[in-house]
């Protein structure tokens, strides 16, 4: 786990400038300013997210996104170190030699794989 707040985390519109994101308690995590929404006070509820512009809102989405993709991006890597292993050692029966090659490019494209995502997992719990 990264330490952050666990999620899933949602992206609402709230009525101070633009979209927030927030944990499932109600916690407030983040806001997203694109654009400046003039506040409504007499309004009883608050803005729809699509209110507050649509790159704000695709932003919110994104950033509300972030703990289940942390998870998934944390379980390809795992399973992509496993399919690499298994085919490393495949790429050892030198038996049928382009079968060995097609499994050693194989286990280099999924280690190139897990690198790029362990470095955004990286970037997201550093």
């Amino acid at each position: 786990m990264s330490g952050h707040t666990p999620g899933p985390w949602v992206a609402v519109c709230g009525n101070v400038g633009g979209p927030s994101i927030k944990a499932p308690d109600g916690r407030h995590i983040a806001d997203v300013r694109v654009k400046f929404i003039r506040w409504q006070p007499d309004k009883e509820k608050a803005f729809d997210l699509e209110d507050c512009g649509e790159e704000a809102a695709a932003n919110a989405r994104l950033i509300a996104a972030a703990p289940d993709l942390y998870t998934e991006a944390v379980r390809i890597v795992e399973w992509l170190e496993r399919l690499a292993a298994g085919t490393e050692t495949l790429a050892k029966d030198t038996r049928f030699i382009t079968l060995a090659e097609a499994n050693a490019a194989d286990a280099k494209n999924y280690r190139a794989s897990a690198k790029g995502l362990r470095a955004a997992i990286a970037k997201a719990s550093a």
